[in-house]
């Protein structure tokens, strides 16, 4: 993020106290594990304590403050700055936390933000932050094909889990969450957590998961489908479709919930009544799950970043869920996967 680009989602006269440390990471571009931000009509202040002095190199963006002593750095910027109120995060800070800056600054007023800035300015991505995104799925792709080369009888949820965990240290990565490996009917489980169980031969597979590149998060769902199971085949082509169509007609939508509409009217065309028991997706960005989400009168502008992942599950059978990232860019859906279904 440039400092033009941060200074402009703020209001002028206004003061900022930003603890959310996904939010510092969007200010900063780094991950300091101590630090916070007050900005202050539209500059942005980093204060943290003198481990990280290199900040004043790194971020360039900001007016970067090391202290020894919190409360004087603090109170001599809110002295120098004549600084009466901060809007705080309350999504983000405790109770007790509000209590320990309002002893601090016991001069000054402390308010809630109601419509924050930077989660608003977050579902927007540059270029840059969509080609991380982009960078981040690649990767989350190859530890996918070696993690599916090692899908043998006898090798375990867990197993697959752990490999696809090491592989993102390897990359250089961390993991997004903690990845998803279902066999057989726990692939059934929305949400399902690795256990000991094998690999039996014929048995259907789901894998959700993703790394982080440079903090970016990737999302990706894939499945190795039970061809000898026929209401699988019928369900798992019906998702196929559903997400070609959406690619294919992408211009006759106007917001992300005409696209979340038009599945669940897809799916009523289903027997047994099946319904998609959750959002058709999500945005993406620093975290695997933030704005814009499916629920939302989201216009399809260039620039927002979002999965699609919808999905069956049959408990005690089996799960399928399929899942892309996308950008809009140019007025255009761009898939970010190049690993077809």
């Amino acid at each position: 993020m440039t400092s033009k680009k941060n200074k402009s989602i703020f209001q002028e006269n206004k003061t900022y106290l930003i603890t959310n440390k996904t939010n510092l990471n969007f200010l900063s571009n780094r991950n300091y594990s101590n630090l916070i931000a007050i900005v202050h009509n539209q500059e942005i202040n980093l204060f943290t304590d003198p481990r990280y002095a290199h900040a004043k190199q790194e971020c360039k963006n900001a007016k970067v403050w090391i202290y020894t002593d919190i409360q004087k750095t603090l109170e001599q910027f809110l002295k120098s700055n004549k600084v009466q109120t901060i809007y705080y995060e309350d999504s983000d800070l405790s109770v007790s936390k509000l209590h320990t800056f309002k002893k601090l600054l016991k001069k000054v007023k402390f308010l809630k933000i109601k419509k924050h800035p930077i989660a608003n300015a977050r579902k927007y991505k540059t270029q840059e932050i969509i080609n991380k995104i982009h960078k981040s799925q690649a990767i989350n792709e190859k530890i996918y094909l070696a993690a599916k080369e090692k899908l043998t009888p006898g090798i375990s949820e867990q197993e697959i889990a752990n490999f696809i965990k090491i592989s993102a240290i390897q990359n250089n990565c961390d993991i997004s969450f903690e990845p998803i490996v279902g066999f057989a009917e726990n692939s059934g489980n929305i949400h399902h957590s690795p256990t000991p169980k094998t690999l039996k031969k014929n048995d259907p597979v789901l894998i959700d998961m993703g790394v982080k590149y440079q903090n970016y998060c990737s999302d990706m769902t894939r499945v190795i489908p039970s061809t000898n199971n026929p209401n699988y085949m019928e369900h798992y082509h019906f998702l196929q479709q559903l997400v070609k169509n959406i690619e294919n007609n992408f211009q006759d939508f106007k917001t992300l919930k005409d696209i979340d509409n038009y599945a669940r009217e897809e799916y009523k065309k289903l027997k047994d009544n099946i319904t998609l028991p959750h959002s058709l997706g999500h945005g993406i960005g620093l975290e695997v799950h933030e704005q814009p989400f499916f629920n939302q009168d989201q216009e399809l502008i260039d620039g927002i970043v979002f999965t699609i992942e919808p999905g069956i599950y049959i408990p005690g059978q089996y799960g399928i869920r399929l899942e892309n990232i996308y950008s809009i860019q140019k007025g255009k859906l761009v898939n970010l996967n190049t690993i077809s279904f």
